[in-house]
């Protein structure tokens, strides 16, 4: 990775420890077509809603802010976009517009989740069903059995329309 976007994720984390409200959220969930509570839920375990979050990953790359942007990102979204990530709000927006990524390859389901992390079943399984109960966790409904299936993302209700019972959108 370059050093310049490893330098500048770092002094952006440090020059701008501010927080994302509720609307960075909302803005981005309506931008993208996303419910804000699953992109709060993926926030919440990303970085634990610390904006200054920074990952080091084993291979090399790393992640930055609310929603832990990989650094593999940098050239996609262009140095300029880049930049801007410390920016809780950008932040926000940039891991929404890749989750919609996910939700064009692989529908409106717990698979597009998962894609966040990664795209190794087993990884993506894991991170879906983490997300699954931060969002039970927040008291909206109690976590269906099928998170202990091991068709776990085939089993699980669309996050969009109906996860638990109760819209989230």
């Amino acid at each position: 990775m370059s050093p310049v976007i490893r330098l500048t994720a770092i002094l952006l984390a440090l020059l701008l420890p501010a927080t994302a409200s509720g609307f960075c959220f909302e803005e981005a969930g309506t931008e993208y077509g996303i419910s804000p509570l699953l992109l709060w839920g993926i926030a919440r375990h990303e970085s634990g809603m610390n904006p200054a979050a920074i990952g080091k990953n084993g291979n090399g790359t790393y992640d930055y802010g609310l929603m832990q942007i990989n650094s593999r990102w940098a050239k996609v979204v262009g140095l300029d976009n880049w930049h801007k990530l410390g920016d809780p709000c950008t932040n926000v927006r940039t891991g929404a517009w890749i989750l919609a990524q996910c939700i064009q390859r692989n529908g409106y389901n717990w698979k597009a989740v998962g894609c966040y992390h990664s795209n190794t079943p087993g990884r993506r399984e894991r991170y879906a069903g983490r997300i699954a109960t931060i969002i039970a966790d927040i008291g909206t409904a109690e976590i269906p059995s099928q998170l202990l299936s091991p068709n776990l993302l085939d089993s699980l209700p669309n996050p969009w329309t109906d996860v638990f019972g109760k819209p989230l959108y």
